[in-house]
């Protein structure tokens, strides 16, 4: 009797590991299907993401909007994100306006983009400002300053377009360039140029080209004065 139960146990283990070794297959087949699965959409799709950026001539991309007169000798430069508390903080105590009204001829200012600190939004109402930008420069400044006055950090696109409207940008051609992502690239190249200084927080100034970390208006009027000596 021994003999026939240690045969069954036998042929018990084997059937066991003959079905265990069938679910290992069968989770082999569905994972590569899962995988194949996965891939074939990422192709279809062009990659993850939003897939390849419209291209954007270089002259537009080097394109600054300036305030203050183009051939100032002395150049500030903010790189700032729409999320950035501290950037929202520093436009509101209109320390630029004093800059620019007191070294008037002598300083030009000009924004931007980092989008490093909330990226979705950052880069999203980066992309908004640009497509306002094409249309005009005063308009641009305009809706600048109410992204940094009146708009909710987070807000839609839809109230960000309507934002833009009521300071003068045609929202039917602002709505086209955004949903053609047409200046993706565009933000993505300020960015890189802030990453070539070596900055990694928003607000960071340079003043002709001199990085100022943690800025003050009195750290800028001292980079100012020394590159009008210079």
């Amino acid at each position: 009797m021994a003999k026939k139960s240690s045969r069954r146990s036998t042929r018990r283990s084997k059937k066991q590991q003959a079905q265990a070794q069938n679910q290992r297959n069968l989770g082999l087949i569905f994972g590569g299907l899962a995988v194949a699965v996965v891939i074939g959409l990422i192709v279809a799709a062009g990659g993850l993401g939003e897939g390849p950026s419209p291209a954007v001539a270089q002259e537009r991309l080097d394109y600054d909007p300036i305030l203050g007169e183009a051939d100032a000798p002395v150049t500030i430069i903010e790189y700032g994100a729409y999320s950035c508390s501290a950037c929202r903080a520093f436009h509101q105590s209109r320390t630029i306006e004093r800059l620019l009204n007191d070294y008037a001829g002598q300083v030009n200012f000009t924004f931007r983009d980092f989008p490093v600190i909330t990226p979705d939004y950052d880069v999203r109402t980066a992309r908004i400002a640009q497509c306002v930008l094409d249309q005009d420069e005063d308009i641009y400044w305009a809706f600048h300053d109410v992204m940094y006055t009146q708009v909710r950090i987070g807000e839609g696109t839809d109230t960000l377009i309507t934002f833009a409207g009521a300071v003068g940008a045609d929202e039917d051609a602002l709505r086209t360039c955004i949903e053609e992502r047409r200046h993706s690239r565009t933000v993505e190249y300020d960015e890189d140029r802030a990453f070539q200084l070596g900055l990694r927080s928003t607000p960071s100034f340079t003043v002709n080209g001199q990085r100022i970390f943690s800025p003050t208006e009195q750290s800028l009027r001292e980079a100012i004065n020394a590159a009008l000596g210079a």
